[in-house]
Order: C-alpha cells, then structure tokens, then sequence
C-alpha cells in the first residue's frame, strides 16, 4: 500500500532554504525559523443565473505566502530581502568596518588596538560605571590629563587613569581575508537618478 499522508502536526521548522530560480544554488538556509505561517488566498467570481442568484463560484487569482522569522541574523537572507549579494572582503577588495573597543586600565603605559585604524579618532571616551560614555579626551602627540596619543596601533592613554577604570574606542579599519581580520557586508540602498 503507497504512503498517503492527509493530516500532520507540525513540530517545529527545522530548516528554510530558497532556490534561486535563475541559476542552481541555493541563496540562503536558515536553521532558527521561529513564528512560520502558511495563508492561502484567492479571489472568488460569481456565476449568476437570469435572476441574478449565484450558480457557482470560481476561485481566481490563487496564491499562497509563507512567512517566518529567523531567530539569528543572517547575511545571506539579509541580502536576498535586499536583492543584493554578500560581499566577503579580500585583501584586493577591503571592507571599511568600525570597531568598538573597550579598553580596561591595568597600570600599563600603552595598550594595543586589535586592529589598524584608518584615521586617528579625534576623540576617545572613559566610561562610567554604568557602562555610559564620560570625559572625552581628544588625540595629541603626547598624551595628557586631558589628550591621548596614538601611533599605529599603540595607544597611550590620558595620564591620570587608575587601574579599573575603562576607555571606550571608535574607529574604523581596512578588514581582508587575513586570519580573525575578516568582515562581510550587505549594501542595501535604492538610487535614484536624476530626471
């Protein structure tokens, strides 16, 4: 006897995937598909006799959507809701990141950035206790009660700092395909041309 399935509970999602309709590959595929919802719908039309009483009914324009929610980000749906690619950056091809460091005072002179910056921050932040931006201290060639300095990816941070307390860094850099130096990105913007 042939399997024949008429009715089931649906347990969980346990993967999504879309299928390019253009090329054979797979455009993305989640595995945290969280909320799923099946609708269909149509629109109907009347037949009606010579005293307008309804005989039959068409369904028309039938469609069907499938939606859900992913419990992670994920790039690559990212950019096919975007309809863009995911770009991974290379060494011939950067990707201009911003980096957030925090920086904890343990007595050094100088700390190490964990990557190049592109440009000098002009301003550098200490943190409160509550975990919000302080007194801000901008760059000199030497550092100061009130100034830091930075050469390449040594900073040297404003004199007066006791260990414990923290700084708060913003800067962006060139990331590449080098080993934990790697960034993707998703452009999603529309241009409009001039008429």
């Amino acid at each position: 006897m042939a399997f024949d399935l008429s009715n089931f509970v649906v347990d969980r999602i346990v993967r999504a995937v879309a299928l390019s309709q253009t090329e054979d590959s797979v455009l993305f595929a989640i595995n945290q598909v969280t909320n799923p919802s099946l609708s269909v719908t149509s629109e109907t039309a009347e037949a009606v006799d010579a005293l307008g009483v309804p005989v039959a009914i068409f369904n028309r324009a039938k469609s069907c959507e499938f939606s859900a929610e992913n419990a992670l980000f994920d790039m690559n749906l990212m950019a096919v809701q975007a309809g863009t690619s995911k770009v991974s950056a290379t060494a011939g091809d950067p990707i201009v990141t911003p980096a957030f460091e925090t920086i904890d005072i343990d007595g050094s002179t100088s700390y190490t950035l964990a990557h190049t910056p592109n440009e000098s921050p002009a301003k550098i932040y200490k943190l409160n206790g509550d975990g919000t931006l302080g007194t801000a201290y901008t760059k000199a060639d030497e550092a100061s009660a009130s100034a830091f300095a930075l050469a390449g990816t040594t900073l040297t941070p404003p004199t007066g700092m006791v260990k414990g307390e923290q700084l708060f860094v913003i800067y962006e850099y060139n990331a590449t395909d080098a080993e934990g130096n790697g960034a993707v990105s998703v452009v999603n913007s529309w241009l409009q041309a001039d008429c």
